[in-house]
Parts: C-alpha cells; sequence; structure tokens
C-alpha cells in the first residue's frame, strides 16, 4: 500500500478552476500532499506544461533572477510561448519576490497558467499583500480526511458511506437510512484508528504502528520543532515547545491567556504570536464562540482544535488505542471539527457556551440556519438528548440539530426542530 496513489477530494475543486486565468494557490502544511496534487493535476494536462521545484536550488536561482529569466527557462525546456502552457511552481514561498513574478505573469503573458504551492500562510501574505488581489484562487489542503482514508483502506466501506452517508443530503432532506447502523462495527476500528495516527499520507499508507510513529516524529522534529520555529524566528524554544504540548493536552478547551502566561512563564504578547504562527501553518485551529447575547454567552475566548490528530498525538507521546484512551471525547470532537470542514468554510463553524457552562460542541452556520451538533464518544441505543442541547434549542429554535455518535441512525422532532442521530462513520 505504501506506493498507492490515493484520489484527493479537492482534486475535483480545483481542476475546475484549471482553465480560467486565476493563478491557482494550493496550500497546507509540509507533506500533506501538495507536491502529489500537483503531479496529479500535471499528469492531466494534454498541452505544453513544466513542473518547477524550488527546492533546488538552481530553479530557485534561476526564478529569484526575474521574468526574463523565467521565460529563458521555459524556452530551453521547449516552450512555445504563443502558445498556451502550463506552469507549475512546488513551495513558491522560497522565491524572494514571488508576488512580483506572478503578478508580471499575470498582467503581460496571458497564455501561462500558473499553480503554485506554499507551505506557509505567513510567508505568503507577507511577500505577497494584496499585489495579486483578483488574479488568483486559494485552496488549502490538509492530510486525507476520513472519506480519503476510508477509499485507501476499504473499497467496500468507502462506498458504503458514499453511497448511503451524503452528509449535506442528510441535514437538507431530514432524512436518514436507518439500515446504515449495521455498519458501524465495521467502520469503527477503521475510525479508531484514524483519530489515533491522523491523516498524513504516509503514516495512513503505513500499516506498521512504530513506522507510524516514526514518520509522525520526524514530522513533528523537522517541520514543527524546527522550520515553523524558523519562520516565526522563535528564540524561547522551550516557551514555544511547552505551549505546543500545553494546548495539545487541552484541545477542545477554552485558551484562557492569563492561565497560560501562569503555567509556561510567556507574556501574553508572546502566546498570541505564537498562536498566529500555529494556526498560519496549518498546525492549530482556533475556534470562535457564536454568540447573540453578550451579558450571557461566551463572546471572545476561542476553543483550539489540531487540524491533525497523528501531529496533536504526537505531541503529547501518547498513541494507546482507541478503546483505553482516556481523552476519547476530546479527540473525537476535534475529529468531528476536521470532517465539518471538508462541508463548511471555516468562518461558519462556531462553538456555543453560556457563562453559566451550558455548551454546544459546534454550531454551523448555513444561510439562515444555526445548526447545533452536539459530539458523543460513545453507542447509543436510543435517543438521548442534555441539557445543554434542550438549552440551545429552546433559545435559537433551530431548524434542524445534529447529535453525532457511535452507531445510532435516527431522526426525531424535538418541538419544531428535526435532530438527526448521525452515526459518526457518515459524516
Amino acid at each position: 500500500m505504501k506506493n498507492k496513489l490515493i484520489y484527493r477530494d479537492i482534486l475535483k475543486k480545483v481542476s475546475r478552476w484549471m482553465n480560467e486565468r486565476e493563478i491557482i494557490f494550493i496550500l497546507g502544511a509540509r507533506r500533506v500532499g501538495k507536491t502529489t496534487l500537483l503531479k496529479m493535476l500535471y499528469k492531466d494536462i494534454r498541452v505544453q506544461k513544466i513542473f518547477i521545484d524550488l527546492e533546488f536550488r538552481d530553479n530557485l536561482a534561476l526564478l529569484n533572477r526575474g521574468i526574463d529569466s523565467f521565460l529563458n527557462y521555459l524556452e530551453l525546456h521547449g516552450i512555445d510561448l504563443s502558445k498556451r502552457v502550463f506552469v507549475f511552481i512546488d513551495e513558491i514561498q522560497y522565491l524572494d519576490d514571488p508576488a512580483n513574478l506572478l503578478k508580471l505573469i499575470y498582467d503581460h503573458y496571458p497564455n501561462i497558467k500558473v499553480v503554485v504551492s506554499g507551505s506557509s500562510s505567513i510567508h505568503i501574505k507577507k511577500k505577497f499583500t494584496d499585489s495579486l488581489a483578483g488574479r488568483k484562487i486559494i485552496f488549502e489542503i490538509t492530510g486525507f480526511n476520513l472519506n480519503e482514508f476510508l477509499r485507501g483502506r476499504n473499497e467496500e466501506l468507502y462506498n458504503v458511506r458514499n453511497n448511503w452517508c451524503s452528509f449535506i443530503e442528510i441535514i437538507t432532506s431530514k432524512k436518514i437510512n436507518p439500515e446504515i447502523s449495521a455498519f458501524a462495527r465495521r467502520f469503527l476500528p477503521l475510525i479508531e484508528e484514524y483519530i489515533v495516527w491522523g491523516g498524513y499520507p504516509q503514516v495512513v499508507l503505513n500499516r506498521q504502528a512504530d513506522k507510524k510513529e516514526e514518520i509522525l516524529r520526524d514530522v513533528y522534529q523537522s517541520y514543527i520543532s524546527k522550520d515553523i520555529r524558523d519562520i516565526g524566528k522563535i528564540e524561547n524554544i522551550t516557551g514555544y515547545n511547552n505551549l505546543l504540548v500545553l494546548l495539545a493536552s487541552n484541545i477542545g478547551q477554552l485558551v484562557n491567556k492569563g492561565n497560560i502566561s501562569r503555567s509556561i512563564g510567556l507574556s501574553i504578547k508572546t502566546i498570541d504570536e505564537y498562536l498566529f504562527l500555529l494556526e498560519h501553518t496549518y498546525i492549530i485551529r482556533m475556534l470562535p464562540p457564536f454568540f447573540r447575547n453578550k451579558q450571557t454567552e461566551i463572546v471572545k475566548q476561542r476553543k483550539v482544535f489540531f487540524k491533525d490528530l497523528g501531529i496533536r498525538n504526537v505531541s503529547i507521546e501518547s498513541f494507546q488505542p482507541f478503546n483505553i484512551r482516556t481523552d476519547k471525547g476530546v479527540i473525537v470532537e476535534n475529529f468531528v471539527l476536521n470532517q465539518l470542514l471538508n462541508y463548511f468554510p471555516p468562518d461558519n463553524i462556531y462553538f456555543w457556551r453560556t457563562k453559566h457552562k451550558a455548551e454546544v460542541d459546534f454550531v454551523i452556520r448555513q444561510g439562515d440556519l444555526l445548526i447545533p451538533v452536539e459530539v458523543k464518544s460513545r453507542t447509543m441505543e436510543s435517543p438521548q438528548y442534555t441539557r445543554s442541547f434542550l438549552s440551545y434549542i429552546e433559545k435559537y429554535k433551530p431548524d434542524v440539530g445534529i447529535i453525532i455518535n457511535q452507531n445510532l441512525s435516527k431522526v426525531e422532532k424535538l418541538k419544531n426542530t428535526t435532530v438527526i442521530f448521525l452515526p459518526i462513520f457518515a459524516l
């Protein structure tokens, strides 16, 4: 399975833009599959094309010389600039002034379609500012999502999930096939593996636990402990590492900067800088609260989650099997958030909490709808509701609510709200 190429869901979205003029940006952490995605796109091109990897110093030096050097490079490789050509540039952030080069290409050479990848949105923001406004389209790639993981691991269950369990269709139609509950026992071992080890392609494609751990340690040491530190020019390495471990130990919790400052001795300003760095290098996601009443609901504090649970677990040296873990609830909650982000923009997902600690794990804004999502890491034999979930329904009267659990597939009416009990594998 090591050499197996797994189709990425994002490929279809990106492909729609291949014949448009906009420069395509594919951003994401190191080793999540950006280069592989570029090569998949490259393979499908049937006209002139060229792939430039900026991790090779000669390529980097050449493109740093400017537009004339770039055009000469294309011609030396047999490209006819009077005709359509697709140029793929891997790791664009290494260029000294990528914005100027790309702007010149876009403005003066309409036959050249450019597709680039980048590993740091901080570098991208610093080096591009607004110079490419209206000239680019950005896609973010993560490790394998559950759909891609199943596609590579169990084709039968992948087909079951995709034929019976369209999440958007379920919440739109307010219907779910109760028979899918019968598949829970077959899905759960794979989902538990995914939750423990995460979705980094190399990790997924390797079936041996010791090698999975080695790969994650290498990613952690080379990307998180070194590359990101260098990007942020971090001097207090111990403080940075301590913050990362503290965040990993408290996923799904409110980030209290005052408590963190007292715990690990970093100033609030430094904590803010490190949080910004980790968020914009695709390691963590800070989830904002949903509120309508500033007097009774949390309005400022955000919750922290990890974009990949394998990285979270290697941060705290915790690879115990799912069934004996003490953190089942929070890692399942983190998994659910990562899955929801496959369907909804990041700015449309929140959590809800009152100052009296009534709480709903997630609130999804879909048009005029405000959909509450509660996450249960256990099996359910029959519908059950928490006081917090009922409190949210009473206050906001949503059209639809979702309770994610291990196995139960059912739809109930609760006053005017349709509540869908959704097995976790259907998400």
